[in-house]
């Protein structure tokens, strides 16, 4: 696994670009599209930080996964002030981490997305070491939700 930000400083843009291109995710036009139309950009921007992760053997991109800081909207959470203060909302807004990408390749192994998930609450643990934050934001639709919460989160309707 390596991240994108690292490859940006150590590879020409169009080689890297060139190689994200070449994913492909048939089950998730949006995780494609992210990957090869916004990844660099929200890299170079310094909104999101994306991994990459590769098979050993061919060294072809099967999975990546992207992670940032955000904020989500609480104002109609019913808690106390309590609460409140330890999750610290302001204004009905709150604090989060965001997984915003965890895709696989069409022909991935199987337990690829299991292993992706870890690594990316892996570096959301670690982020969390130097700069705490309580709330953790996956936003998610369709079949991806009975994913989500079979990995032990809660999802909310919107």
């Amino acid at each position: 696994m390596v991240s994108l930000n690292k490859l940006l400083t150590s590879y020409p843009e169009k080689q890297i670009s060139d190689k994200l291109s070449e994913f492909s995710c048939k089950r998730d036009k949006d995780v494609e599209s992210f990957l090869k139309e916004k990844a660099i950009v929200q890299e170079k921007r310094h909104i999101s930080r994306t991994y990459l992760i590769f098979s050993t053997d061919s060294k072809e991109l099967v999975a990546y996964f992207t992670v940032a800081v955000s904020s989500m909207d609480v104002s109609d959470l019913q808690c106390s002030r309590n609460m409140e203060q330890k999750m610290n909302i302001n204004k009905g807004s709150a604090q989060c981490y965001l997984l915003g990408q965890l895709g696989k390749c069409d022909n991935a192994p199987e337990g690829l997305g299991k292993f992706a998930m870890e690594q990316a609450l892996d570096r959301i643990l670690n982020a969390n070491l130097n700069v705490g934050c309580r709330l953790l934001r996956v936003d998610c639709h369709g079949v991806l939700r009975k994913y989500y919460e079979n990995n032990g989160f809660t999802c909310q309707t919107q």
